[in-house]
């Protein structure tokens, strides 16, 4: 699509677009909600399929069972960090719903990904929620049937990473109560 950015020569004078000016260009219609800004580039997000819909509900109710009234469940809203403001599937993060009227969350103590077409990207995003701290960060992968929990980050990075095969449960250590199996998850043949 843009096989200018290919051109290194090129590439090294591309702009970036700062996340002040990206939620401005969203407040006045100028990018697609079907965007996300990441490292000061804006992504067109990968289309979800019916198993992908299926696993972000089944996870979001999961989670609201069991959450503390201090904490909420936000899917598919935006985070807003240093150079970035993607929109993870799922994100758990301190309430009131108030707190959240005039800008998004600057971090959370969970984030979920569910990577059916979009592992690589996925996967790049582990250090932006490293660098805003989040605390713990899944990529559940119904294909390979597994997760990847990353967790204590620290400088930028996550200094664990440890992958949950699909009967093995996988535990939050951030959001109290949370756990499932991928299993669980999946849906019935």
């Amino acid at each position: 699509m843009l096989t200018i950015l290919e051109e290194p020569g090129l590439l090294t004078s591309a702009v970036p677009v700062s996340v002040v000016c990206y939620e401005k260009m969203s407040e006045l219609g100028l990018v697609d909600e079907g965007t996300e800004l990441i490292r000061g580039v804006i992504f067109e997000k990968m289309s979800k399929s019916p198993l992908h819909f299926f696993m972000v509900d089944l996870m979001a109710e999961i989670l609201r069972r069991g959450l503390p009234p201090d904490l909420m469940v936000r899917v598919e809203s935006s985070l807003r960090l240093a150079d970035s403001c993607p929109e993870p599937d799922l994100c758990v993060v301190p309430g009131p719903r108030d707190l959240y009227a005039i800008h998004h969350p600057r971090t959370a103590l969970l984030v979920i990904e569910v990577a059916i077409s979009s592992e690589a990207l996925d996967r790049a995003k582990a250090a932006i929620y490293a660098e805003a701290k989040v605390g713990e960060y899944w990529i559940v992968m119904p294909q390979r049937r597994a997760i990847e929990r990353f967790t204590h980050p620290q400088d930028g990075v996550y200094t664990r990473q440890h992958t949950i095969e699909s009967s093995e449960v996988a535990i939050s250590m951030t959001v109290p109560g949370f756990s499932v199996t991928l299993d669980r998850l999946l849906p019935k043949p």
